[in-house]
């Protein structure tokens, strides 16, 4: 498999992501591309969470924190410059996360760490996280993408992140700073540049046929504006409506959380009917809740049609858990 490289020279959370997504779309088969990248001071929010209820935002605002919506499920993330952020991409054809993941693995054990995939989507060692994982499709691609702590600043996610309950008392802790840990902890040696080089070597070992290995191709900012297609992305990223979107006053509100993530449906009913629908969650299946929220709008609000929009419009995976939780709201 042809093997590519791809380091942002950028911290602009807008662009990377802008570049992450735009890769992503130009994905072939018999390519594989590794997409190294990191964002300065930057919470970056999962696809269908509401940042009014993942951060302190009058703190954010007062520190000047960038806050970045990405197109992948998940939870919410801070991202400074002690954190770097991989992308796998692939045709959808090829994607294949076990092999994504034993790059990291790989490039982990040369600096004597055994690390292991665990939960939904978290790398950890000795039970610590060092990475959270999500994945998006884009055109013919698939991305698989996360966070590495090298040496992040543990206090700045406690301070900006507000950690829901029904989160830590599902995975049985006491916060979220007892269960992160840093890359540089573990081993001295590991730095931002020298994991970019193992992770690099680990890549080509993997993915690799034994042909030359290409050069990694650095993408400055100058270089990611001129394609068309990376500055309307970067714009539509930065975007108040694309980051916030609309805030309406909701009239039904219920939150849970299951196996596959936790949720909050946000309602607004007039005459019967549901007018508004919002859907925050920090599930991996971003699509699917993003379908649900538009199925349930202008139908009525009963519990037959709100089951029949939850059986078109999510897999049986999610079903019996959301009519758990409609049914206490109707």
């Amino acid at each position: 498999m042809v093997t590519k490289v791809y380091i942002s020279d950028s911290t602009d959370p807008y662009l990377n992501i802008a570049v992450e997504r735009y890769l992503t779309g130009c994905a072939e088969k018999g390519k594989a591309c590794l997409y190294l990248w990191q964002n300065e001071n930057t919470i970056v929010i999962g696809r269908n969470q509401n940042p009014y209820a993942e951060c302190d935002m009058d703190l954010v605002r007062k520190d000047g924190v960038r806050i970045a919506r990405r197109f992948s499920g998940g939870g919410a993330v801070y991202h400074d410059k002690g954190n770097l952020n991989f992308s796998f991409i692939n045709h959808r054809s090829e994607q294949n996360v076990e092999s994504n993941l034993s790059v990291i693995l790989r490039a982990l054990e040369k600096f004597g760490l055994k690390a292991e995939y665990t939960g939904r989507n978290d790398i950890c060692i000795d039970n610590r996280k060092f990475s959270g994982n999500a994945f998006f499709m884009h055109r013919n691609g698939a991305c698989h993408h996360g966070t590495l702590l090298v040496a992040e600043d543990h206090d700045k996610i406690k301070q900006y992140l507000t950690v829901s309950r029904l989160k830590l008392q599902s995975k049985g802790i006491a916060s979220v700073k007892s269960r992160v840990v840093n890359l540089s902890e573990l081993n001295a040696n590991i730095t931002i540049p020298s994991l970019k080089e193992e992770m690099t070597r680990a890549f080509h070992e993997v993915f690799g046929d034994g042909d030359a290995v290409n050069p990694a191709e650095h993408i400055n900012e100058e270089k990611a504006l001129a394609i068309p297609e990376v500055k309307a992305l970067r714009d539509e990223l930065a975007s108040h409506a694309w980051i916030f979107g609309e805030s309406p006053a909701y009239s039904v509100e219920l939150k849970e959380r299951y196996a596959w993530g936790e949720i909050s449906v946000n309602l607004n009913l007039q005459h019967g009917k549901i007018s508004c629908c919002r859907i925050y969650t920090d599930c991996l299946d971003a699509d699917a809740f993003i379908s649900l929220e538009k199925g349930l709008v202008d139908i009525p609000y009963n519990r037959e049609s709100v089951w029949e929009a939850v059986q078109n419009h999510v897999s049986e995976q999610y079903q019996d858990d959301l009519r758990d939780l409609f049914s206490r709201m109707i």
